[in-house]
């Protein structure tokens, strides 16, 4: 797994940093799914992986887990994030621009996943959700 320094020049224990240069899981996900081409696991699965990244960063110190620090910080900031990715993914979409809009709705996915952790709102309660829509 690549190991970068975001803006403040902190290396995270694990991954890649986000801007604040803390450890962000999706950061940590996206190096693994890119140091593997030939990774094979379903979008499912990868969330799967990834909701236990995040269930693990609950105990990290957020001074070095980008997803301790959403997890345990201002609950405004992670909000916040929510609207600047979803904007993200709607600047991305409307310049049709595929590269873009596939790292931008990781970065959607993830601060959901995050929000949805924070808020104790499981995997399963989404899945269930999702179930109970199929018509």
């Amino acid at each position: 797994m690549t190991e970068m320094t975001g803006a403040a020049g902190v290396t995270g224990a694990t991954g890649v940093t986000g801007a604040t240069g803390a450890t962000s899981a999706a950061g940590a996900a996206g190096a693994a799914s890119a140091a593997s081409a030939a990774d094979t696991r379903t979008l499912g699965a990868t969330i799967d992986e990834l909701w236990s990244i995040i269930d693990q960063r609950r105990g990290a110190s957020p001074e070095e887990s980008y997803t301790a620090c959403l997890l345990t910080g201002a609950e405004d900031s992670l909000l916040k994030k929510i609207g600047e990715e979803a904007c993200e993914v709607v600047m991305a979409a409307k310049d049709d621009d595929h590269d873009h809009l596939r790292y931008e709705a990781i970065d959607l996915l993830y601060h959901l996943l995050v929000t949805c952790a924070r808020f104790e709102l499981s995997p399963d309660e989404l899945a269930a959700e999702i179930r109970g829509r199929f018509k």
